[in-house]
């Protein structure tokens, strides 16, 4: 997650509801508006803002999938909040 002053969130949402935009390492940000997603974060892992959560794609029409090693980007909005990978698939 990135640091509020980075331009990121102050909070880390540890919550069921959080639904961003994701933007995945296929796509270009300048092309697409993002993706639908539930991310519920289910551990905090360092000090370091790094999070492991599940994430959903809340769209079948979505042409990608959250593949193991696939990076992503989440945004609320036009504000990039966080950069992750999938780390396994479920």
């Amino acid at each position: 997650w990135i640091k509020q002053e980075d331009g990121g969130r102050r909070n880390i949402p540890f919550t069921n509801m959080y639904a961003p935009q994701i933007i995945l390492e296929e796509e270009e940000r300048d092309n697409v508006i993002g993706w639908s997603a539930f991310v519920i974060n289910k551990e905090e892992k360092k000090d370091d803002r790094t999070t492991i959560a599940d994430i959903m794609l809340f769209s079948e029409r979505c042409p990608y999938e959250l593949k193991v090693r696939v990076k992503f980007k989440l945004y609320e909005g036009s504000r990039l909040v966080a950069t992750g990978e999938v780390l396994e698939e479920r």
